[in-house]
């Protein structure tokens, strides 16, 4: 069973004030090619298909469309749940008519999750569509229920889950939240655009290991949580200057046999990246490159030298984001680093820097003994 795995597709969304319908739209086209050229089984799409409740019109069409055109130019089933921009009761309408059509749309949490199965060569596949949900709706559907925060409340609806599912099948889980390995979530990847991602929210990934492969949204970043087959896809556009130098991909889940699972990813190739330039304002307008291209730019220039330093970019690079000026002490780290090199600096001295050079004063014992505890934990994990 070969599933393509994405996410976060945000329909809707504009970028420092620029709608990205054009850009979404590309990446749809993309989708369709890349679902053809694998020859893929079925589609996963892990939530926040729209990036708000109430989804412009625009928005909307788009949607639609591109669901009928997977479904007619490539004939695979489409598994799809809300994520927490959607508003679940809109995307479940007509849900159960869709179901004969292909299209599987779980918008909001019900007390018994049936699963989606699917059938190939190797026998069935049983797909559980999780919907984003907030700890009070469990409350209300199980009575009994009387855990709170995210990370029991999710426990609890994955037990549900597991307590009934056939262990000797292959059975995959599709849902949307802050994911998280115990005792790994410090290398997880996440982005500005991002929201909600605190600790108030992160759930163990641990619940999820039952599974033989758990299709993640939220997270912006393509990235494991924990294990190979606990992935998040990442969303397939930048949304914010944040992502500037990270790659978006899709996922291909290849299920064969039981507990034989090959990973795979499809790098997207946006319509017009996103991009940081950072340089002298003449530099960067008379040597212009992919001019197209959504551009933040940080200027070396003082500030009180340039004249409408935005109006003389957007000539230049119509789609630009944003600008702002090199700070004195980005510029004099930057002079220490072009000159000869230094002796390397502690993880612990170059914090006291940092500290210093941003609020002027400096660390206490207490603060020192946390950031040396810290630099040696670091240096453990990287061994």
């Amino acid at each position: 069973m070969k599933l393509v795995h994405t996410s976060d597709w945000h329909i809707g969304k504009s970028l420092c004030g620029f709608p990205l319908y054009d850009e979404q739209y590309a990446f749809l086209e993309e989708l369709i090619r890349v679902l053809q050229l694998e020859q893929a089984d079925c589609l996963v799409i892990a939530g926040d298909l729209f990036d708000r409740s109430v989804a412009p019109t625009q928005a909307v069409t788009l949607l639609s469309d591109a669901l009928v055109r997977i479904r007619e130019e490539t004939g695979v089933p489409i598994l799809a749940i809300a994520g927490n921009h959607d508003s679940g009761e809109r995307l479940s309408f007509l849900s159960k008519l869709l179901q004969n059509s292909g299209v599987y749309l779980a918008g909001t949490l019900h007390p018994r999750i049936e699963p989606v199965i699917l059938s190939d060569r190797f026998g069935e596949v049983h797909f559980y569509l999780l919907p984003y949900f907030e700890p009070a709706e469990v409350r209300a559907l199980w009575p009994d229920c009387n855990c709170a925060g995210f990370d029991a409340t999710y426990r609890f609806v994955l037990d549900t889950i597991v307590r009934e599912m056939d262990p000797y099948v292959r059975n995959v889980i599709v849902t949307h939240g802050f994911f998280a390995m115990s005792g790994e979530q410090d290398s997880m990847l996440f982005a500005k655009s991002e929201v909600s991602i605190g600790g108030s929210d992160l759930i163990n990934a641990s619940c999820l290991l039952p599974f033989d492969y758990a299709a993640l949204g939220h997270l912006h970043t393509p990235q494991r949580a924990g294990r190979d087959y606990i992935r998040y896809s990442g969303s397939p556009l930048k949304y914010s200057v944040s992502e500037a130098a990270r790659e978006k991909h899709l996922v291909i889940a290849d299920l064969h046999g039981k507990g034989d699972i090959r990973i795979a990813a499809q790098t997207i190739q946006p319509l017009h990246d996103v991009r940081i330039l950072q340089g002298p304002l003449q530099e960067l307008c008379s040597h212009a490159q992919n001019c197209e291209d959504y551009v933040y730019a940080i200027l070396t220039d003082s500030e009180g030298d340039v004249l409408d330093p935005i109006g003389k970019l957007r000539a230049v690079y119509p789609r630009t984001l944003g600008l702002r000026f090199l700070s004195r002490n980005e510029a004099s780290e930057k002079s220490t680093l072009s000159a000869d090199p230094a002796p390397r600096k502690g993880l612990a001295e170059l914090f006291e820097n940092f500290v210093q050079d941003t609020s002027g004063r400096t660390l206490d014992k207490e603060e020192h003994a946390l950031i040396e505890s810290l630099e040696g934990r670091v240096c453990r994990e990287a061994l």
